[in-house]
């Protein structure tokens, strides 16, 4: 759908809340703000802390230590649904990557959401019948705190794909722009559980799907995956000529990049407008949206729209220094991904067929 208010200034939001790691008792992460009008803009770029009011048990099962060809894994995979979203330009468009999920049984749709450190779903009927293994707070970036708690729902699969049996947090809904779970969606799954497979592929093909456990097999160059303390991951893109370290976001369908390092690229970022967002405790803010050519991810060159927002705290977020770009749905589905998660290593490839033109 079209949107008609992104140009004119503010328009309604969804918050998106999320929760982080756990280190010695407290939790620290990364969520953000969401920006809607008809077409419902994510626009991640908050952080969000959430401390733990007691001890938990492990989120995800560790990923095994044997190779590939001695103990080959059990290929799984999930359809792909992607939710377009349309801002006011023709570049400025983006998707989030919808999966068919179960908790326990209960069949729902759920947003692949690799910028959260954990995995969290709806404060609802389904959610309530199971009791609070312990209890903690979410803190926007504005430093409103909001209520939460942590259940353990049963084993979790999205499609084929087994996660085992994760904690969950369990999220208050808001009232209208208050509310994250949009078209259907009731949870979001975070890297905590992502990560604990082997691999990850994404395929935007003709029949997109979401792989898990494949063993290596692109034929492109492969790329550093990186790490953070905080479990997230970063991949290496170049933007307006600088390669710098990105934050791999399937849960933002808009990119993102620093304002200070887009005042520091003069010429190459054009302003094409602005919307307002809204940080996980519903704190409203404003952001520009910015036109820029030349964004290389693994070889291949595209053109596009970002949002320029003041992205400092994410340093402390991910404990990590120097990341001024939060890469999101609008370039990420534009290719093939391959992670090798255990390798440590990531590449991409066109997507068959071609849906959105790309330059080696």
């Amino acid at each position: 759908m079209k949107n008609k208010g992104l140009k004119a200034g503010v328009v309604p939001a969804l918050a998106v809340l999320a929760a982080a790691a756990l280190a010695h008792g407290a939790r620290a992460g990364y969520s953000g703000f969401e920006a809607s009008g008809d077409s419902a803009f994510t626009v991640r770029l908050a952080g969000v802390q959430a401390a733990a009011l007691r001890w938990r048990r492990p989120a995800a099962r560790p990923l095994p230590l044997f190779g590939w060809k001695k103990h080959p894994p059990k290929l799984q995979s999930a359809p792909i649904t992607l939710l377009e979203r349309t801002g006011p330009g023709a570049d400025t468009s983006g998707a989030l990557i919808v999966l068919p999920c179960d908790f326990g049984g209960h069949e729902t749709r759920c947003v692949m959401d690799s910028g959260n450190a954990t995995t969290f779903i709806k404060n609802d009927a389904f959610s309530r019948r199971f009791d609070n293994e312990y209890g903690g707070q979410l803190t926007g970036a504005s430093g409103r705190r909001v209520q939460t708690a942590v259940i353990y729902p049963g084993v979790l699969s999205a499609g084929s794909i087994d996660f085992g049996s994760p904690e969950i947090f369990r999220v208050p809904v808001r009232p209208g722009a208050g509310s994250p779970f949009v078209d259907g969606t009731e949870a979001y799954l975070g890297i905590d559980v992502l990560y604990s497979k082997r691999s990850l592929e994404l395929d935007f093909g003709s029949s997109p799907r979401l792989v898990a456990d494949r063993p290596p097999s692109f034929s492109s160059a492969e790329n550093r995956l990186q790490r953070t303390p905080s479990g997230h991951l970063l991949v290496s893109i170049a933007v307006a000529g600088e390669t710098v370290p990105a934050l791999w976001d399937t849960g933002t369908s808009l990119t993102a990049v620093d304002i200070k390092y887009i005042r520091s690229c003069p010429g190459a970022f054009v302003p094409v407008g602005s919307v307002s967002t809204v940080d996980g405790a519903a704190v409203m803010q404003k952001a520009e949206i910015y036109r820029v050519k030349g964004i290389v991810i693994g070889g291949y060159r595209f053109d596009g729209d970002v949002i320029g927002m003041d992205l400092s705290h994410l340093s402390s977020i991910l404990q990590r220094r120097g990341v001024s770009v939060i890469l999101g749905g609008n370039f990420i589905t534009k290719l093939n991904w391959y992670l090798d998660l255990r390798g440590k290593t990531w590449s991409v490839s066109r997507p068959q067929p071609l849906s959105q033109a790309a330059t080696p």
